[in-house]
């Protein structure tokens, strides 16, 4: 495809931390963050790919970069691209006190929503999303019927009423954008 035909797109990379617990065995936030990319990539895209091949061919079963489960060297190598290149990516969070929610946020899918419209509202302020052809929203893989139901209605209710004109994409993975 020609260079005048690549449209640009924007990429929100969301994942969550914390659970839906709210007794006392449950985490004490419910942090949502998002990486926020526009393609064309820049240079932390290729060198990321590099670091995931480098994984593969000396033989580290890599299925994702996992922060908390990569080798100390996988780590260091991933923190060295993304600091080299702050500006190729951006990274929003919000952090919910779960002590502090009335009753009716306490339900997974509200909590979910709420965190997802609060950050998409913001990025969305910044990134104005009709300046662009695409907006790509990609989560985590939702591995249980429990986990898709909580994520993706209000996934797609509030992406849609945010983006509005634009074509709007929700896809499922475990691979971040920066090492795809």
């Amino acid at each position: 495809m020609a260079d005048e035909q690549i449209k640009k797109a924007l990429y929100l990379y969301l994942d969550e931390a914390g659970n839906f617990n709210f007794n006392e065995h449950g985490s004490k936030y419910f942090i949502m963050t998002c990486t926020v990319m526009c393609r064309p990539f820049g240079n932390a895209h290729g060198k990321m790919l590099d670091i995931k091949y480098d994984c593969i061919e000396l033989g580290i079963d890599l299925e994702r970069f996992h922060a908390s489960d990569d080798q100390q060297k996988t780590r260091d190598s991933i923190y060295r691209v993304l600091t080299e290149h702050p500006k190729d990516y951006r990274v929003y969070s919000v952090a919910i006190l779960k002590s502090s929610l009335t009753k009716e946020l306490r339900d997974p899918s509200r909590l979910y929503s709420s965190a997802f419209r609060l950050l998409c509202e913001y990025i969305l302020q910044i990134d104005n999303p009709a300046s662009y052809s695409n907006v790509i929203v990609i989560t985590d893989a939702l591995s249980s019927s429990t986990k898709r139901r909580y994520l993706t209605s209000p996934l797609k209710t509030h992406i849609k009423s945010l983006v509005r004109q634009q074509t709007y994409r929700t896809h499922y993975s475990t691979t971040p954008l920066l090492a795809t």
